[in-house]
């Protein structure tokens, strides 16, 4: 029997079974990477696993293919799984979640026009815990709105993601709301009649999921933000710290890109308001992005990097060393000799 072809010191007999399982392997991978880089397209460490395999297994396939298939460097069609697979697979997230580029917004209300942001430029990375600060009239609202995909800016681009979302319509803004970010509300916001589980997973119908997936998923966050037995409360059953923690897990429930919280203790006690913004410093410990708006100086500082924001411009754009919830938290636990971890 003669070699199908030598490479240097090796010598490669046919082997009709080797090459079967060497066809179906690759198959496999294909399968399993594009299904990776589909379903998990907005988590960069899965798109970047899946690239560092693809290119892998791609070099190693091809090795085997110029040791079975004679004259292979001059033939890639003997190759076409892991060159398809590299159109699956998407590329890994832009360093900047947010960027806004010179973005204005004016409304006309009759005879009268009103600046409300005039030539705002910033840019907020994967990871960063921003606060929005402001006095009533300052444009921090409104730049919320836009951040958040609830209005177009007049003038300037916004790019979310690495998606320019300032012309969209409005049936592609409320995809973009859906899937890329995350609201808290000062006033929560949850559905009276319905159950904390099912205020949770509120998004993921218009997302798609089954009942059983959307119910997985919500009691999966409940649990994150500790509030899993109280799951099948309803909001009048629960107390205003209690309905907060469930708005925030349904701000999580669809994975999104950010998390933009509207003056999230504005209704809560000092010592709810702490534990609601403990809450928030382990969710950015864990790579959250989080956008918090707020005209109170000392909810600002609990960010890690405060915009101010007056007459429609940014005042000023400063790092921040946040103060510590949970210290100041047990404090007040510890006057009450309650002091939790």
């Amino acid at each position: 029997m003669q070699p199908l072809c030598y490479t240097g010191h090796f010598k490669i007999w046919p082997n009709w079974l080797l090459i079967l399982v060497i066809r179906h392997l690759t198959t496999y991978i294909e399968v399993i990477l594009g299904a990776l880089g589909y379903f998990y397209r907005r988590k960069s460490y899965i798109c970047q696993l899946a690239t560092c395999f693809n290119d892998l297994l791609g070099y190693c396939t091809k090795d085997f293919a110029v040791l079975l298939y004679p004259g292979y460097s001059s033939n890639l069609k003997h190759l076409p799984v892991f060159h398809r697979l590299a159109t699956l697979t998407p590329s890994p997230m832009p360093q900047n979640i947010i960027e806004t580029k010179h973005v204005s917004k004016r409304y006309v209300m009759g005879h009268e026009v009103v600046d409300a942001l005039k030539d705002i430029t910033i840019t907020i990375a994967k990871g960063e815990y921003v606060a929005f600060m402001g006095p009533s009239g300052s444009g921090k609202s409104t730049l919320m709105n836009i951040v958040g995909a609830l209005d177009s800016p007049t003038t300037g681009q916004y790019i979310l993601n690495g998606n320019d979302v300032s012309n969209m319509s409005e049936n592609d803004l409320a995809e973009v709301r859906n899937k890329e970010i995350g609201f808290v509300f000062q006033t929560f916001n949850l559905l009276p009649r319905n159950t904390a589980l099912d205020n949770v997973a509120l998004p993921l119908i218009y997302a798609g999921y089954s009942k059983s997936e959307r119910n997985e998923r919500a009691m999966q966050v409940l649990k994150d933000v500790g509030l899993e037995n109280r799951a099948l409360h309803r909001p009048n059953e629960l107390s205003g710290g209690q309905r907060q923690r469930v708005a925030i897990a349904r701000a999580l429930v669809n994975h999104p890109s950010i998390i933009l919280a509207d003056e999230p203790t504005g209704n809560l006690d000092t010592k709810t308001s702490y534990d609601i913004m403990a809450l928030f410093d382990v969710l950015s410990q864990k790579g959250n992005t989080i956008i918090m708006v707020t005209h109170e100086e000392d909810i600002a500082r609990y960010a890690r990097r405060i915009v101010r924001l007056r007459d429609g411009l940014v005042e000023s754009d400063t790092p921040n060393e946040p103060r510590k919830p949970l210290v100041e938290l047990n404090a007040i636990l510890a006057a009450k000799g309650e002091a939790t971890q």
